[in-house]
């Protein structure tokens, strides 16, 4: 297995008449089937991007995350159509990990995730992240000994206890040009309990 946070780039997407600046109050609050999203997808591969409106402001978007640990729950493959596939994606993925977010503070975040590089076992990295109002993105800085990469996560929707995001989780290579494989990811907010025993074992 890769060490998942080396892989990752720009997360984006679209989402079809709902996340534009004008469209803001089409989103629900709560999302709870994916399937009916469509997405866009760039001449060179990538998902466009539009700011979406899922919170009304940073502060309100820090008051959701700060403090809070988000695990990975679910993701689906957003196909060539713009759709994501029906199949959960890391249901038979075996050298890649899903990532866990953990918003520390304002401004430092860590991710943790399953390494076969770290004899599969559970690691914790930290990072400086950042909000965007204006593109409504998430910002998060990478490891100085990782690849030189922008790291970009924008939440669709929203609940009090369940988020759901997109992200770029690893290239194909096609045509001797890689291609980036994205999906569109649930997340559900650890409980205390839950949290402290992922950062035991991650050896904090």
């Amino acid at each position: 297995m890769k060490i998942f946070i080396h892989t990752l780039a720009l997360f984006a997407l679209v989402i079809a008449n709902a996340c534009t600046e004008d469209t803001s109050t089409d989103m629900p609050d709560v999302i709870v089937d994916p399937y009916e999203w469509a997405f866009q997808f760039n001449e060179d591969g990538t998902l466009k991007t539009f700011p979406c409106k899922i919170f009304k402001s940073a502060d309100e978007l820090q008051a959701t995350l700060v403090g809070n640990c988000w695990k990975h729950s679910s993701s689906y493959k957003i196909a060539e159509d713009g759709l994501p596939e029906k199949k959960e994606f890391y249901s038979d993925i075996y050298d890649i990990s899903p990532m866990h977010y953990y918003f520390e503070t304002a401004d430092r975040m860590s991710v943790l995730f399953y390494s076969d590089a770290e004899a599969g076992r559970l690691v914790k990295r930290s990072h400086e992240w950042r909000y965007s109002e204006k593109e409504t993105l998430i910002y998060i800085a990478t490891e100085p000994t990782t690849i030189e990469r922008v790291n970009v996560i924008q939440i669709i929707g929203k609940d009090q206890d369940m988020i759901w995001l997109t992200q770029l989780v690893s290239y194909n290579v096609e045509d001797g040009k890689d291609k980036p494989v994205y999906v569109v990811s649930r997340y559900d907010r650890m409980t205390d309990n839950e949290l402290k025993e992922f950062l035991a074992e991650a050896g904090e």
